[in-house]
């Protein structure tokens, strides 16, 4: 969500920017609460008792799906391009290679099939050392993210794994924007 993309109105026309959001924990246990998101505005008409109404209007989210995963095996032998299915839709894996700590891939996704793909290795867990080296040092060079791109059908990833000959990788789809358009209208009324 972006500031552009919500906006808190009152009856008397002012406009409250979004601030940040958040998703909401139970106080007590710190648990994450599927689907409660905390809006924090700037300025508040709460303490305005002349303000008698909001209206809270959305434009557009973007929502993940990491609930529903998908995964493919991937020999560094095999013969390339490598076609997969996700979500319905085809890409390749053209390339692979494996390099100073990274599993390269140069991915090929046509333009009608973009969408926005988080990929990784489920069983690499760096610990140590080597988490230092790979989120510190070397986090610039770590793309795990396919982010599609106006015009583009091919990209390269550079995903942290450990050097074998096969890879289990784990595909989740990632921040598509949903257009929603809509305007809720809150009483404040006693």
């Amino acid at each position: 969500m972006t500031g552009d993309a919500v906006r808190l109105t009152d009856d008397h026309g002012k406009t409250y920017p979004l601030k940040t959001y958040r998703t909401k924990y139970q106080p007590a246990n710190e648990n994450f609460q599927p689907g409660v998101i905390e809006l924090a505005f700037n300025s508040s008409p709460f303490f305005d008792e002349t303000v008698k109404s909001l209206s809270l209007h959305i434009g557009d989210i973007k929502v993940s799906d990491w609930t529903r995963s998908d995964s493919f095996t991937l020999s560094l032998n095999e013969n390339m391009p490598k076609p997969i299915r996700f979500k319905g839709k085809e890409m390749a894996i053209a390339q692979a290679r494996y390099e100073d700590g990274f599993l390269k891939l140069h991915v090929r996704q046509p333009e009608k099939d973009r969408m926005s793909v988080r990929f990784r290795i489920p069983t690499f867990q760096p610990e140590g050392e080597l988490r230092d080296t790979y989120y510190g040092e070397k986090a610039d060079q770590r793309k795990d993210l396919l982010v599609p791109a106006e015009g583009t059908d091919a990209y390269d990833l550079s995903i942290m794994a450990p050097q074998q000959e096969t890879y289990e990788i784990r595909m989740m789809r990632e921040t598509d924007a949903v257009r929603i358009d809509r305007t809720l209208n809150i009483d404040l009324s006693p």
